[in-house]
């Protein structure tokens, strides 16, 4: 069995981001190794030049990209992709290498993702305790850039320092590897606004999950057999047998694979793929037929062999094409997987963002409306953009993809949240207007007020009244003037 747990952390950077500006300024700092960004004509370039071959997975993300969003959505720079510096990951004593990317969104939002795969036969109980982002991880082999962070801003134990200068292990969770990563990068943003502080809009992350299975036999009856393991993943629920059937059943009623011997499941915050072994050699067969198609059955020559040194022109070499494929197949296998993974962790991560923007909308909001007509068209002028943002997150050519993002939607209560969003807004806008009704009529009464103090005291003049008598009465005129003076510029 092969297993893949992603995890995906989206938080708030504070206020809109070039992508690549930023992206750039973390490959300076160093914890980020590549950065994938997409040029005018939508087309995928790797930065720095001449690493193609340990940012593999970039590509395979760009590949992706390309297959799943419209080309304007790509075109207009809406987002850019890094690969961070990773680690070494103990997890229930199964150890890996944790890799570490993150997506940068232009309307100020990110998404960093850990990477944890192995292939090694694990218990699915012991899955949902490894997807937890509050279980205990070791770690080891982390960046040494992270040091002086770690000690400015206290963000371990100080019995840890030391073992992390040594490269040492200890003991932490995705979580609060979270926490240590997004300040990091915090620092760097803040450094691109040196003239202006970058204040959080959204003080709280949201943490998905992604886990795939590769390699189940009997898909079906792995599913039956194991439904209640299987829900517990996907719900993060330890007591995953103490779970009541249709509960089960409903939350794992809708199969959204288009191939066979597939299974994927959305849910609120997490995802599961299962992939039989049947399917996987079905793949592997259809590609090895593809290969050995596309092999020619000699090669001929009349200048120098490349592959036999010490042959000599003419010469005609037979090939053996199942050989040649299958030896085709091992090196693109782990491609193959991973791309297969990218179907469903592109979506989740897209989803992880689309409701990072609306919550940061909602907590906007929601937490004490101020009182001025200014304070709240900024708001307004900021949840707007937000939510340009989001209706402007498009996937295109796959129904499958389609039907992914519109499905996890639902589970997400994305939706929901956006309708809700939208009739707060209208209440926002009412507020609005309803200030400016008040600030015209406090004006008009304070031109009334003045122009009848002008009025008055010229009566006064007229008549014959001198001296204190005459400015007694509109000397009160400044005591009423004066509070409703501050309060015009107030709500103002």
């Amino acid at each position: 069995m092969r297993l893949a747990i992603v995890w995906f952390c989206a938080f708030d950077l504070g206020r809109p981001v070039d992508p690549v500006e930023g992206g750039r300024k973390l490959l300076q700092s160093g914890i980020a190794e590549a950065m994938l960004s997409y040029d005018d004509k939508g087309d995928s370039f790797v930065e720095p030049r001449g690493i193609e071959q340990e940012t593999g997975m970039l590509h395979l993300m760009a590949r992706e990209d390309i297959v799943l969003f419209q080309d304007e959505y790509r075109m207009n720079h809406r987002f850019a992709r890094l690969k961070l510096r990773g680690f070494d990951a103990t997890i229930l004593d199964v150890r890996s290498k944790m890799e570490v990317y993150l997506t940068i969104h232009r309307a100020g939002f990110a998404a960093l993702s850990f990477w944890f795969s192995v292939d090694k036969d694990i218990k699915l109980s012991d899955i949902i305790i490894m997807e937890d982002p509050f279980s205990k991880i070791k770690v080891g082999k982390i960046w040494e850039g992270f040091l002086d962070h770690i000690k400015r801003f206290k963000m371990v134990p100080a019995e840890f320092i030391g073992k992390i200068e040594r490269g040492e292990e200890f003991d932490t969770s995705i979580s609060r590897l979270h926490n240590l990563y997004r300040s990091f990068m915090m620092s760097i943003m803040q450094e691109m606004d040196s003239k202006r502080e970058r204040k959080i809009r959204y003080p709280f992350t949201g943490i998905f999950s992604a886990v795939v299975i590769f390699g189940v036999y009997q898909l079906e009856k792995f599913l039956e057999d194991h439904k209640k393991e299987l829900h517990g993943i996907l719900a993060e629920e330890r007591m995953w047998d103490w779970v009541s059937e249709s509960w089960m059943e409903k939350a794992m009623e809708k199969n959204l694979a288009w191939r066979e011997g597939w299974a994927v499941y959305i849910g609120n915050a997490r995802a599961l793929m299962v992939v039989s072994k049947e399917a996987n050699d079905k793949l592997r067969s259809e590609l090895k037929r593809r290969f050995v198609e596309g092999t020619p059955d000699i090669i001929a020559g009349i200048g120098p062999a490349g592959l036999l040194p010490g042959l000599h022109p003419p010469y005609i070499i037979v090939l053996d094409k199942e050989k040649v494929a299958e030896g085709i197949l091992e090196r693109i296998w782990e491609d193959q997987l991973k791309g297969i993974m990218l179907d469903l962790t592109t979506i989740i991560e897209n989803l992880s963002l689309q409701k990072i923007m609306l919550e940061s909308c909602d907590y906007a909001l929601g937490e004490g409306m101020p009182e001025s007509i200014k304070d709240l068209s900024d708001i307004r002028k900021q949840v707007h953009e937000v939510m340009e943002e989001f209706l402007n997150v498009r996937v295109w050519r796959p129904l499958t993809a389609t039907e992914w993002v519109e499905y996890g939607k639902k589970a997400m209560r994305i939706n929901e949240m956006y309708e809700a969003i939208r009739n707060r807004l209208d209440l926002l806008e009412g507020r609005i207007r309803a200030l400016y009704d008040r600030a015209f009529n406090i004006l008009i009464l304070i031109l009334t007020i003045i122009s009848g103090y002008l009025q008055m005291a010229e009566v006064m003049f007229l008549l014959g009244f001198s001296g204190p008598t005459a400015l007694l009465i509109p000397l009160l005129i400044p005591v009423v003037l004066l509070p409703l003076a501050k309060y015009f510029w107030k709500i103002i």
